[in-house]
Order: structure tokens, then C-alpha cells, then sequence
């Protein structure tokens, strides 16, 4: 039995590379990463995609969703929006090429992850975050914070290079 997820608020806050020899940090962009865009009214809902953003796997449960105060008391962490996948699996969610992977660099991605209130539409079943260079998962976080309702976690995922992952060196780097 495949083990559904439900990803209800994803708030991307920043990737960042940290480049030797030097080290000094060097901000990756992404592209709609608090969801602002579309612009939506309380309660309102993008119903698909948000833009910027790819549908990986066949769920089309996503979007971009502006809570009311009953399914979440407080403001979404960069704005009014946050993104959601629904009844995901591990093969399913949002994704974003956001740089190409580069040799003998580190990189930090920062996400905020929420949980809605209990009784929200957006029933919460935990979540995943990877950071992908060409086709290695090189950092993940698979659940590993407990979020507990109507809150948002910070999670933060660090990935030091590695020369085992030197084939990847030059291919796409997603989140």
C-alpha cells in the first residue's frame, strides 16, 4: 500500500551556495518562493500550479491557498500565501530548477513547513523537501520535524560537497 502525504503549507524561504575558496554565501534565486504569486483574497485558492513552479508525479492536487483565520490564526512566513500538495507520495509534489550543481560547493535550503488547523480542508500528513543535483537526491528531510497544528517549522537542509556526487557537477540543481 503506497503511503499518501498530504503537504498542506510549504513556504520556500531561500537556497543558498556556499562556494570555497572563499565561502562567502551566494543566494540562489527561486522563483516564486512565498507563493505571492497569484495574488489571492483570503480563503482563495490558485486551484493548479503556481507559477514558477513544475508539477512532478500525476497529482494535481496543488496550488497556492490564502487561509482564513479558521484554518490558520496567523500570516502565511513571506506574505499571504503558501503552496500545498494534497494526498502526495514520495513521487509526487512541486519542483523548481533553481541553479546547476557546482563542484566544491555547499549549499543550504531553508523551508518553512506549516501545519493548518486541525480542522482545515488541508488535512496534514507530514511532508518531504530534497535537494536534487541532476538525479541524485544529495540532502533530504523526509518528515523529520514534528509540525504541530495551526504553527510553522523552519527546516533547514545543508548539503556539503561531496566528490561522490562529482557526476552531477554541472547538471541541474532542483528543489
Amino acid at each position: 500500500m503506497m503511503k499518501t502525504r498530504s503537504l498542506p503549507i510549504v513556504t520556500m524561504a531561500s537556497v543558498m551556495a556556499l562556494s570555497s575558496p572563499l565561502w562567502a554565501a551566494i543566494p540562489v534565486p527561486i522563483t516564486n518562493a512565498g507563493f505571492e504569486d497569484p495574488v489571492l483574497a483570503d480563503g482563495g485558492d490558485s486551484g493548479g500550479v503556481p507559477p514558477g513552479w513544475t508539477l512532478f508525479g500525476s497529482n494535481n492536487g496543488v496550488g497556492a491557498f490564502n487561509p482564513t483565520p479558521s484554518d490558520y490564526t496567523g500570516e502565511a512566513p513571506e506574505g499571504d500565501n503558501f503552496g500545498y500538495v494534497l494526498g502526495g507520495t514520495a513521487d509526487e509534489g512541486l519542483s523548481q530548477v533553481v541553479s546547476f550543481f557546482q563542484a566544491d560547493a555547499n549549499y543550504t535550503l531553508t523551508v518553512q513547513v506549516g501545519n493548518l488547523i486541525g480542522s482545515s480542508p488541508f488535512a496534514y500528513g507530514g511532508y518531504k523537501i530534497q535537494l536534487v543535483a541532476g538525479a541524485t537526491v544529495i540532502v533530504e528531510d523526509d518528515n523529520l520535524t514534528a509540525v504541530a497544528d495551526d504553527t510553522f517549522e523552519t527546516i533547514v537542509l545543508n548539503y556539503v560537497y561531496d566528490v561522490a556526487d562529482a557526476g552531477e557537477v554541472g547538471n541541474p540543481l532542483e528543489i
